[in-house]
């Protein structure tokens, strides 16, 4: 009867054991697995705003490179140095001789009645440029093909063509056109 006492106690002991030794390990292991787990949750969110950061910044970027081409074509002073050498470049690729350049500012024409401007855009500054030219019809085509693809905005108002002799295509240019600009 001895060994079932002794059995009995040992039994009891390794369930009061289990109950305060063991059962609160157990509990700590299941709150340090939904720990885990949460931290695992959050990890998976963290990648996942990850992504659409990198997402954001690639459009971004795309984004940026087009504000810079309308920067480009819509410069934010007249930058005169920039014109004289975007219409040395034009001339001479399209086969013309510049002979003079002379730029003079216009004002904004004003907006038909009962139509208002939008307060959050400022309108565009023009400036003419008028260029004496010398050359022939085909650079006269070719200067104004280059001039529509140029980067910077602009819109031809006059053209004008004096040839030298008959029999020649050669002769004086003279075209004026209007560039924008923001300031």
């Amino acid at each position: 009867m001895k060994t079932s006492y002794i059995i009995f106690f040992m039994v009891l002991m390794l369930g009061i054991i289990g109950w305060f030794l063991i059962w609160p390990a157990v509990q700590d292991i299941s709150q340090l697995s939904q720990s885990v787990n949460d931290w695992q949750s959050q990890l998976a969110d963290a990648k996942a705003a990850k992504q659409g950061l990198a997402k954001l910044q690639g459009e971004f970027n795309r984004l940026k490179s087009k504000a810079d081409q309308i920067d480009n074509a819509l410069p934010s002073e007249k930058d005169l140095p920039d014109l004289l050498v975007q219409a040395e470049a034009l001339a001479s690729q399209s086969g013309l001789v510049l002979g003079s350049i002379s730029f003079t500012s216009q004002q904004q024409p004003s907006l038909p009645p009962g139509t208002e401007a939008p307060e959050e855009a400022a309108p565009a500054k023009i400036l003419q440029v008028t260029l004496s030219l010398d050359g022939n019809y085909t650079g006269l085509k070719n200067f104004l093909t280059a001039l529509e693809n140029n980067l910077r905005v602009s819109d031809v108002s006059s053209i004008s063509f004096l040839g030298e002799s008959s029999g020649t295509d050669t002769g004086k240019l003279n075209i004026s056109f209007n560039v924008y600009f923001k300031s």
